[in-house]
C-alpha cells in the first residue's frame, strides 16, 4: 500500500514538471511569435510610409505594389 502511494506522488510530481516544462516551451514560443509579428508591422509600416513618399515624389515602388496585391 505504501509503494502504491509512493508511486502516485511520484507520477503526480512528474506530470507537474511535464505541465512546468510545456508552459516554459510555450511561453518562449509566444514571446518568439510576438516579437515576429512585431518586426512585421514594422517593416510593414516602414515600407508603406516610403512608397507613400515615393508617391508623393512621383515614383511608385514595386514592394508597395506587391503589398496591396
Amino acid at each position: 500500500m505504501n509503494l502504491f502511494k509512493i508511486n502516485k506522488k511520484q507520477d503526480m510530481y512528474k506530470n507537474i514538471t511535464k505541465q512546468y516544462n510545456f508552459n516554459k516551451s510555450y511561453k518562449k514560443i509566444v514571446n518568439i511569435i510576438d516579437k515576429i509579428v512585431d518586426y512585421m508591422k514594422f517593416t510593414l509600416i516602414r515600407n508603406n510610409s516610403t512608397a507613400k513618399l515615393n508617391k508623393k515624389c512621383g515614383k511608385l515602388t514595386e514592394k508597395f505594389t506587391s503589398l496591396k496585391k
